[in-house]
């Protein structure tokens, strides 16, 4: 699951998200129902593990000064 704008790229496969276009960008994770659940510091090209999310739907969104990006996906 992949969705790109302006360069900025947000992927998660195999239960890490990685950071594509940017040396690093904040990350924030929410469930369905809004609530922030995780807050990170993401560095490209550097898959960070989600294994301590529960089964279920998050949007994570990744923010830098330039841009900002978001990927729904879900942890199983």
């Amino acid at each position: 699951e992949t969705r790109t704008e302006e360069g900025l790229e947000l992927n998660y496969k195999s239960g890490a998200l990685t950071l594509i276009g940017a040396n690093y960008a904040r990350v924030d994770i929410y469930d369905t129902a809004g609530r922030l659940r995780m807050t990170m510091r993401l560095k490209a090209d550097t898959p960070r593990s989600l294994s301590s999310l529960p089964q279920g739907v998050y949007i994570a969104t990744a923010t830098t000064d330039d841009d900002q990006c978001s990927l729904k996906f879900n942890v199983q």
